[in-house]
């Protein structure tokens, strides 16, 4: 195995809010093998590649806990009539309008342009709910093989099942989801596999009964809209939590997305269920939808993530929107830290994903993969380990995407430019979307 070493950057681990020191990294295979601290001797070995760090910043790769890379070519789509008045008018008016569209050229390469957007911005891994109903068999395939094959980023996939389009097309998305169960085993450390459901008021008892019968952790949305909350309690005579759990959905380490409309006492019935819940705060805004309130999960102990619902690739918007937001729902500046920020986005984000692929990401220590990011940052106040999250929030998410982007010990983007050939795959994209939006006007 080559040895590479990435010498004298500040680095900043991940590890607790303050671990940033000036030092060094060894990688061997696509894992850390030491992380040097700038006075420790580093051994002399024949190197295989050797970066100097320059005064640039290094930390681990971001990693977006939930997604929807079907979404992709909504970039510019105007659809006609667009008049939503609900929330479910929006989803019929653009994205299950979007979603039916899909063909298997579009499942593939709208999954091939997240992953090369996201890697440009710093995203090493995510994890993505996949909807094509009209094109379910084999779509997660396709999905892997343009995520981590050809992109080389670690994913968590599952695809949305629903029976908004009938029972045929309902047990075909079960079937794939089973699929991704063993696909993930060609993928050992790269890819992991959640049962994807999409939202209580689009499942019928006998979906939620097979799918309570079997042993898998869910990715479900929860509480976005009314049809979740005031509406789905007319409906069922109760909460959308209360009904997934007299089925069994919400199993350990299953991710509840959104969480904006769920009561005091569903939360408290979550915190003994060992599940996650995921915020996307400015897919919300975007949306309407309002927010979730953090100290209400936190209170009970539950692990909040962050996400961005497919709203794009720059996850440092979502890392800024969290914290701003949640100052707005608390009415106070007080109301969520950088160390809640730190706990968000540094570690239930990586543990989570750590889980669900068997493979320790999210942090710069020895034996960890290695994932990293880089930043050309020059402070023009004070930095060292004591306020590292300050510069961190105000000065470098704000300095731009990263130098480099590195994914199991390769090099995805060097000096500040996407390796392989990104343009050529930006273009064929450009033309798939249009195709896709022709079936779509027309």
């Amino acid at each position: 195995m080559k040895d590479q070493l990435y010498h004298d950057f500040y680095i900043f681990t991940g590890k607790s809010p303050h671990d940033y020191f000036r030092g060094s990294l060894w990688v061997r295979g696509g894992r850390i093998v030491n992380v040097f601290r700038s006075d420790e001797d580093i051994p002399n070995l024949p190197w295989s590649s050797k970066m100097e760090g320059e005064g640039k910043i290094l930390l681990p790769g971001m990693i977006n806990a939930h997604t929807h890379c079907y979404s992709a070519f909504a970039c510019g789509l105007s659809v006609h009539p667009f008049r939503p008045t609900s929330f479910k008018e929006m989803l019929e008016q653009l994205w299950w309008k979007l979603d039916r569209a899909l063909l298997s050229e579009d499942v593939y390469w709208s999954a091939r342009v997240s992953a090369l957007r996201s890697i440009d911005h710093g995203v090493t891994t995510f994890i993505d709910h996949h909807a094509s109903p009209y094109c379910v068999r084999g779509a997660g395939a396709l999905l892997s093989r343009a995520l981590i094959e050809e992109s080389g980023m670690r994913a968590v996939l599952s695809v949305e099942t629903s029976d908004r389009d009938g029972a045929k097309i309902r047990d075909l998305e079960i079937e794939e989801n089973l699929a991704l169960m063993e696909e993930k085993e060609k993928h050992p450390g790269k890819m992991g596999a959640l049962f994807g459901l999409h939202a209580s008021f689009t499942l019928e008892e006998d979906t939620l009964r097979r799918v309570g019968s079997w042993d898998f952790p869910v990715h479900i949305h929860i509480g976005e809209g009314d049809e979740d909350g005031k509406l789905h309690e007319e409906k069922y005579g109760c909460s959308a939590f209360e009904r997934l759990q007299r089925y069994h959905i919400c199993k350990a380490n299953s991710l509840l997305v959104h969480g904006i409309r769920l009561s005091h006492k569903d939360i408290d019935e979550i915190a003994g269920t060992a599940c996650r819940v995921a915020f996307n705060p400015q897919s919300n805004q975007n949306n309407g939808a309002g927010l979730p309130a953090y100290a209400r999960f936190k209170a009970r102990g539950i692990p909040v993530l962050l996400g961005n619902d497919g709203f794009g690739y720059d996850f440092s918007r979502d890392v800024r929107s969290l914290l701003i937001t949640q100052h707005h729902v608390t009415q106070s500046p007080l109301g969520f830290s950088l160390d809640d920020l730190f706990q968000v986005v540094f570690r239930n984000n990586a543990e989570y994903a750590s889980a669900l692929l068997g493979e320790r990401v999210g942090v710069i220590e020895e034996g960890a993969a290695a994932d990293f990011i880089t930043y050309r940052y020059k402070p023009f106040t004070p930095i060292d380990e004591n306020n590292f999250l300050g510069h961190w929030f105000f000065g470098i998410l704000e300095n731009g995407k990263p130098e480099e982007v590195v994914i199991d010990g390769k090099a995805l983007k060097l000096g500040g430019v996407l390796q392989g050939p990104a343009d050529d795959a930006m273009r064929t994209a450009q033309s798939v979307a249009r195709k896709l939006w022709e079936r779509l006007n027309n």
